[in-house]
């Protein structure tokens, strides 16, 4: 029976017909020979349940979709419904011979699953169209509050990062010896949705199309959220730092602007540049100000090579880890699969 169905199967792929090299339907499959028997190796995929029925098409995309396979075909995996070996079968089997564990999770907006195949590696699969849908009602609802309407483009981003930090408690310090994908996963999504709110306090971001929106904060939300955390590291932990108080929260607050423009503008030019540009403009104007009206610091030229010096480290950090995680991706070694990778693409 087995013999037959596997036959006329391969008799419709291309219009061509395959028979065994050495015609006992039995040759050894494997990676490292170049030119494996090709009766045997689709012999060998339809074991593993490699059939029309269980191809996931667009499996990356955040919204799914599904494609029937051609009558032809559906026809010859029902015609042998008794076959213990038949794809039908290897269907319904699917989840026991490709996977031996597999658990699935809701992480605030993420679907999170974790396979782990016949050989022990475990696969995650991150499905953050949730996620998304959160981040865009942001962008299309939130409006900063009366009370800040009347402050300059530096003083809004300032009162927004002394709320992010409120949020977040960014003075609190946890030691932990080892930490689950699971706590990762809420921790970023919620500091993802309150950077969104950071960045709704700029003007020009608002006048942005939702599709640039996205794309800016996708860009620029790790670098924010590691250079935020540098700062508030130092803050708690540095005793120079401290004694020197060599950056101020209007300092920071212009650091992780003008980081998110210069990056923004750089990647994503068109309309993003041009606010970037004029975004760049209004806050050196208004730090100058600040160290001018505030500090009374009319020779400020070190305090800001020092701002600048960190800026450039930050970015240094960030790349050196992209270009890193580049490596491990490309060579699967680290396989986390995500509906939508640029949100992520810096982060693991």
């Amino acid at each position: 029976m087995w013999q037959s169905s596997s036959s006329n199967q391969l008799e419709d792929i291309l219009g061509k017909k395959y028979t065994c090299r050495q015609k006992n339907e039995n040759c050894a499959t494997n990676n490292e020979d170049r030119f494996n028997c090709r009766f045997c190796r689709y012999k060998k995929c339809l074991q593993c349940g490699m059939t029309p029925e269980n191809v996931k098409y667009n499996y990356d995309s955040a919204v799914h979709h599904t494609k029937k396979p051609s009558p032809l075909m559906k026809n010859e995996y029902q015609e042998h419904p008794s076959d213990p070996s038949s794809p039908v079968d290897l269907v319904n089997n699917m989840d026991q011979q490709l996977c031996i564990r597999q658990t699935r999770d809701v992480v605030k907006d993420v679907t999170y699953e974790v396979q782990t195949d016949e050989k022990g590696e475990p696969i995650v699969r991150l499905d953050i169209t949730g996620l998304l849908n959160n981040i865009t009602s942001v962008l299309d609802d939130f409006v900063p509050s009366d009370d800040i309407k009347s402050l300059n483009t530096l003083r809004r981003m300032n009162h927004a990062l002394i709320e992010y930090r409120q949020i977040h408690h960014s003075n609190v310090i946890k030691f932990v010896q080892s930490i689950t994908m699971r706590e990762i996963l809420m921790t970023g999504n919620e500091q993802i949705k309150s950077i969104t709110k950071f960045l709704m306090h700029s003007v020009p971001f608002r006048s942005l199309r939702n599709e640039d929106q996205m794309q800016m904060l996708k860009s620029i939300w790790v670098q924010w959220k590691r250079l935020e955390r540098y700062v508030s590291t130092a803050q708690i932990f540095g005793k120079r730092m401290y004694e020197d108080q060599i950056l101020t929260s209007m300092e920071t607050a212009f650091m992780l602007a003008q980081m998110s423009w210069q990056v923004a503008g750089k990647e994503l030019q068109g309309d993003v540049l041009k606010a970037s540009e004029s975004e760049q403009e209004a806050l050196a104007n208004e730090l100058h100000l600040y160290y001018i009206e505030e500090l009374r610091l009319p020779n400020y030229a070190s305090r800001l090579i020092k701002i600048n010096n960190i800026i450039n480290a930050a970015q240094k950090i960030h790349f050196e880890r992209q270009n890193f995680m580049d490596i491990v991706r490309i060579f699967d070694f680290f396989r986390v699969h995500v509906s939508d990778p640029e949100m992520y693409k810096a982060y693991f």
